[in-house]
């Protein structure tokens, strides 16, 4: 119970700083407003739900890291080589 409250909680101020960053400190109000209500929506709903939607949210975070390792992948492999 202690790690499933202690990992929202850092979720949510990660979600924050994000919204923060892309789209200013207006927009932290939206996205802490529908943090909240995706927890109730969640308790209500199946869990099958649930997990595909997360593992749909996890593939949306991954693909823009990935497309950035593509595109950088030549500064990555020069500063390799200067260590």
């Amino acid at each position: 119970l202690l790690f499933a409250f202690s990992t929202s909680i850092s979720w949510s101020y990660y979600g924050d700083r994000a919204m923060v960053y892309l789209f200013g400190s207006g927009s932290v109000v939206y996205f802490r407003m529908s943090y909240v209500l995706g927890f109730f929506v969640a308790a209500i709903i199946d869990t099958t739900v649930v997990w595909n939607l997360a593992a749909v949210a996890v593939a949306f975070m991954t693909l823009p890291n990935l497309f950035a390792i593509v595109l950088l992948h030549k500064d990555m492999k020069q500063t390799q080589n200067e260590q």
